[in-house]
């Protein structure tokens, strides 16, 4: 189970892992950087997906899970495969949509 928030640019992940009836967390820190605000008014806005983004590492018994909003399902799958290692597989859902479960793709290859 993982919990998620965004405060002041720094998204706080923690993963909470039940093992033998002991509670145990980690908690690690991202620096995220939003989009500059479109100031003219031209620009189009464009609705945000909520996901659910999950690393899974092989040899832990838990994936770590994270939220977040984008813009389409191809950005979600970026966001994911940018916290994978080469090594962990990376699942992609909207809802209850599954739109990416994998290998994580290197930028090059998108």
């Amino acid at each position: 189970m993982g919990f998620h928030a965004l405060v002041g640019g720094v998204e706080t992940v923690i993963q909470v892992i039940v093992s033998s009836g002991r509670l145990s967390a980690q908690r690690r820190e991202l620096t995220v950087s939003s989009p500059p605000t479109p100031t003219n008014g031209t620009e189009k806005r464009s609705t945000m997906h909520s996901y659910e983004l999950r690393v899974i590492n092989p040899a832990d018994k838990y994936p770590t899970i994270y939220a977040s909003s984008h813009i389409s399902d191809f950005a979600a799958v970026r966001r994911a495969a940018s916290l994978a290692d080469a090594h962990e597989i990376i699942e992609v859902w909207r809802g209850v949509v599954c739109v990416y479960s994998g290998a994580p793709i290197g930028a090059s290859a998108l």
